[in-house]
């Protein structure tokens, strides 16, 4: 688990979980491996026990479980959204060759996405532009400015009281020429005040303006913050919801098999021996499973009266139907009158050439029904239909066995 959000980890890692049915992986990961970029980490959980661990240790988005495969990119933190580490699922059936293929063309789709995490080395983003910076400076330059006046003020002096100290006696100066008096100096011209600079600033409109931008941006962070937020507990929840559903499949999916062995084997059932005599054995059968395998409504007075062909019941032996109940229950659809609604019948279209054609009563016709179904040959019950409704039993076997 440490590996999953180490922050030196520059590739992917590729987590690979066990089905809860056969307690193994659906895919083979050598395989896996062989199709993966290079640099790629795999990892294959051993169990199912290790698989609940892993669930229970981390977040939904990064666990893994029912056979399915987890590519976890670079950089994985806790806050990341589930849909960044795609969960690929292979169900029983599916083709285990293309699934490894489609991840490892998704891993090499998305090589050095992520990258390691690096924290504290980011830079700072501003939160104004270069020209909003400028002009918020005009407008604080424009209120540091005092207005120039024409003349300075002439230094007050300190409070306090007059100084007492009395100037100290100095020689008296020495007598020098008479000046005769002059006329006072011209004073020289004085230069016109320049007038202060006017200082571009920002109105109330473009402050007001100003504001209103970065309090949207505010408005706009703070809602996709908040939605942010949701989408992660809505996806927690879903994430949640569909590692039910994959439990729910996995346990459905168990079920069935378990299904499928219960009719396996109660297809290859035998009855009991009562007769040594192979027709009157066979008769008996036939009325046994009509009788508990049908409901009593369900059953009518009667099966309808018919006739064992000739190598019907050596053709039963034959290696090909190892079920002898399976058989014995198409018989009973087939005199109970279900051959058309429990099974699959279709009127046996011969070829003109085949020796089987020579062999069908006149006024007879011919049918055949599924025994085994999902083949082209698989096993089919071929009987006529007389005009009386009389039904003979002519051949259980392969389905070109007839037409050789």
């Amino acid at each position: 688990m440490s590996r999953i959000f180490d922050s030196t980890r520059d590739s992917a890692l590729v987590v690979v979980s066990p089905a809860s049915d056969t307690n193994r992986p659906r895919i083979d990961s050598k395989l896996l491996a062989q199709h993966l970029a290079p640099g790629t980490e795999l990892a294959v959980l051993d169990s199912m026990t290790a698989s609940e661990r892993l669930s229970d240790t981390v977040d939904p988005q990064f666990q893994v479980y029912g056979g399915g495969i987890r590519v976890i990119l670079a950089g994985a933190a806790r806050t990341d959204h589930w849909r960044r580490h795609r969960l690929f699922r292979v169900y029983p059936g599916d083709d285990a060759d293309s699934a490894c293929l489609e991840i490892a063309d998704y891993v090499k789709s998305h090589q050095g996405i992520g990258g390691p995490r690096q924290v504290g080395t980011s830079t700072p983003q501003q939160a104004l532009s270069e020209d909003q910076m400028a002009a918020l400076n005009r407008f604080r330059s424009s209120l540091d400015v005092t207005p120039l006046s024409p003349a300075r003020a002439s230094k007050a002096p300190k409070p306090g009281p007059p100084s007492s100290r009395a100037p100290k006696p100095g020689p008296a100066p020495k007598p020098g020429p008479h000046h005769p008096a002059s006329a006072p100096p011209t004073p020289a011209p004085v230069a016109p005040t320049p007038s202060a600079p006017a200082v571009a600033g920002l109105s109330a409109t473009e402050l007001k303006n100003l504001l209103d931008t970065q309090t949207e941006r505010i408005a706009n962070k703070l809602r996709s913050s908040i939605i942010d937020d949701l989408m992660l507990l809505l996806d927690s929840d879903h994430e949640s919801l569909a590692r039910e559903r994959s439990r729910a499949d996995a346990a459905e999916e168990e079920l069935d098999h378990l299904r499928r062995r219960m009719t396996d084997q109660e297809e290859r059932r035998g009855y009991p021996r009562v007769y040594s005599d192979p027709e009157k054995q066979f008769r008996w059968e036939v009325e046994y499973e009509w009788l508990t395998g049908n409901p009593e409504e369900e059953r009518g007075e009667s099966l309808n009266s018919y006739i064992i062909g000739e190598g019907f019941l050596d053709s039963m032996e034959a290696e090909l139907l190892r079920g002898r109940a399976k058989i014995i229950q198409v018989v009973v659809d087939i005199l109970s009158g279900h051959a058309w609604d429990r099974r699959k019948t279709h009127q046996f279209i011969i070829p003109g050439k085949s020796v089987i054609q020579k062999a069908i009563p006149e006024g007879a016709v011919p049918w055949r029904t599924y025994v085994k179904r999902g083949a082209p040959g698989a096993a089919r019950l071929t009987w006529w239909q007389y005009p009386d409704g009389t039904i003979e039993l002519v051949h259980v076997g392969h389905h070109d066995d007839l037409l050789r």
